[in-house]
């Protein structure tokens, strides 16, 4: 049973459980978890899942974004949807300095 205000929709249940998405109108999301594959610069061999990980899709993901070391990133997941982010390490340079006596 709903009954309607003016500035919010009130749902009424006579259960004990909670509204369900579909209840309140909403949509819902599958629950997907992002595949990490590389962490602190190492290409993971298995991801969480248990799944292989190609090796050779991660390495063109990772050129195509201009970066040819896996050394050079901190960590990169890949969404079950297709989605992928990759965190990349900030490299210290190395500078010389001369000293004058």
């Amino acid at each position: 049973m709903m009954i309607r205000s003016t500035y919010l929709n009130f749902y009424m249940y006579w259960q004990s459980e909670p509204p369900s998405a579909q209840d309140l109108g909403t949509r819902t999301h599958s629950d997907s978890f992002p595949i990490t594959v590389i962490d602190k610069g190492e290409i993971l061999k298995m991801s969480m899942k248990g799944e292989e990980i190609d090796a050779d899709k991660v390495r063109f993901e990772m050129q195509k974004q201009g970066y040819d070391h896996i050394k050079d990133i901190a960590y990169a997941e890949y969404g079950e949807d297709g989605t992928r982010f990759i965190s990349y390490r900030e490299r210290e340079r190395k500078t010389e300095r001369s000293l004058e006596i």
